[in-house]
């Protein structure tokens, strides 16, 4: 959720403001929330791949790569964005899992 969401919302607003409820999460309820703030992190790192908007420098490299006379359509790189974060997404939560249950 965190990956989809930070494609569309820029990923430090958006972890600012997901902090907050990891903390009310972990102060009304006894479940350890390292996991989810883990998930937060990998999230927001990666959820800038899946969309131009989604972080800074991709949003430089399109215009950089429009003045040059190659433009990047928003349909275009959203192909390619979203496989790159359904991809990575995917591996990164398989590491946490594996990590999870084996205890390393």
């Amino acid at each position: 959720m965190s990956g989809l969401a930070s494609s569309i919302v820029d990923n430090i607003p958006f972890t600012a403001t997901f902090i907050p409820v990891l903390q009310d999460i972990s102060e009304t309820t006894s479940l350890n929330i390292q996991p989810l703030t883990w998930a937060l992190i990998i999230g927001a790192g990666l959820g800038g791949n899946g969309t131009v908007i989604g972080s800074s420098a991709s949003i430089v490299a399109t215009g950089v790569s429009a003045s040059r006379g190659y433009p990047i359509t928003f349909k275009a790189s959203l192909k390619i964005g979203m496989l790159s974060l359904i991809l990575s997404s995917a591996i990164a939560n398989a590491v946490l899992v594996l990590r999870l249950l084996l205890g390393f």
